[in-house]
């Protein structure tokens, strides 16, 4: 019978940095580069920023229009709320704000409807949870 030689593999350890996780969640929700003279981003900044992803959203909602309802609704939803979003930003009136939470609320809950839908749908091979008709009209693709 041969002998089995038990190698020790030199491996370092992984996470040998103590408080490595706590500080850098503290580094994110601080100015890390408050000392090094950067400032936070202004409002309009920001609602600028908010404004570019609410076109690329609009853009995305224009692409799914093949798809299911919820998933249209989903992407109407987001539209709307980063414009919000950004509009809240560029005046500074929080009345708009609360009403883009409101509206993200809602989007995230038709995004959790959506995707529960279409993960339980694909696994039980039955419909369990509607989620509107598809349309059978596919658009032609560009070739």
């Amino acid at each position: 019978m041969k002998k089995i030689r038990k190698f020790r593999y030199n491996v370092p350890r992984q996470n040998k940095i103590p408080h490595c996780r706590k500080n850098l969640c503290l580094l994110i929700w601080t100015n890390p580069f408050a000392g090094f003279g950067i400032e936070a981003a202004s409002k309009v900044a920001v609602g600028y920023y908010l404004q570019l992803w609410g076109i690329f959203t609009a853009f995305m909602f224009v692409g799914i229009r093949n798809h299911n309802r919820a998933a249209q609704v989903v992407f109407c939803s987001l539209t709307v709320l980063f414009f919000l979003l950004a509009r809240g930003d560029y005046t500074g009136i929080h009345t708009i704000t609360v009403i883009s939470g409101i509206v993200g609320i809602f989007c995230g809950l038709s995004a959790i409807y959506s995707d529960m839908g279409q993960i339980l749908d694909a696994e039980f091979g039955k419909k369990i949870i509607p989620l509107g008709e598809w349309k059978t009209e596919r658009t032609p693709r560009l070739q």
